[in-house]
């Protein structure tokens, strides 16, 4: 909850400041308080509560339709980064730490082969097939990092187009929910 307050209130300071181009609308998941002004609500159950505003005239996707909808994500990505581009990294909770480093997520996954081997079929096998061609790549960007070329700084952590709202007349893309799983991390 501390992540979504801070990261919902620093973008909605940023587009309080700035002008959107051609009368775009962006619009930033707001967090309703309960009664007594708190961002959640614990039912006696032990049930955690929490609202956020709707966005209206809008939906999302569980597949990409078409190039103008890839392009409006990648817009909307980039504009969703552009928002947090000021904000430290540090201010912001890291819930799921080395969920998005490369070479821990290749370890984990040598480690469940070593263990489970893998069912034979062509589609696994290109699948496997991939993943080492690719070794090699896999600390690069951790490496980059350890060298001082990148630094870490609030990412979504599933940009997935189902996380994208579009506007249902024209399309554009006018915000990026699922809060939840921005984190500290490597944009690239």
């Amino acid at each position: 909850m501390g992540n979504l307050r801070t990261v919902t209130e620093h973008m909605l300071k940023r587009l309080e400041r700035s002008t959107l181009s051609g009368g775009s609308r962006w619009e930033v998941p707001r967090m309703l308080l309960t009664r007594d002004g708190q961002d959640h609500w614990i039912s006696s159950e032990g049930s955690f509560w929490r609202a956020l505003s709707f966005i209206e005239a809008a939906q999302t996707f569980e597949l990409i339709k078409d190039m103008e909808q890839a392009h409006e994500v990648g817009r909307a990505l980039g504009m969703f980064h552009n928002l947090l581009s000021d904000l430290p990294a540090a201010k912001l909770a890291d819930m799921l730490g080395g969920f998005h480093v490369t070479p821990r997520c290749l370890e984990s996954y040598d480690e469940v082969l070593a263990k489970k081997g893998a069912a034979k079929s062509r589609e696994v096998d290109h699948a496997l097939h991939i993943v080492e061609a690719r070794r090699p790549l896999a600390p690069v960007l951790e490496e980059a990092k350890a060298q001082g070329r990148l630094r870490l700084r609030p990412i979504h952590g599933d940009p997935k187009i189902n996380n994208f709202m579009m506007d249902n007349a024209t399309g554009q893309a006018v915000s990026l929910v699922d809060l939840d799983t921005v984190k500290p991390g490597l944009a690239h």
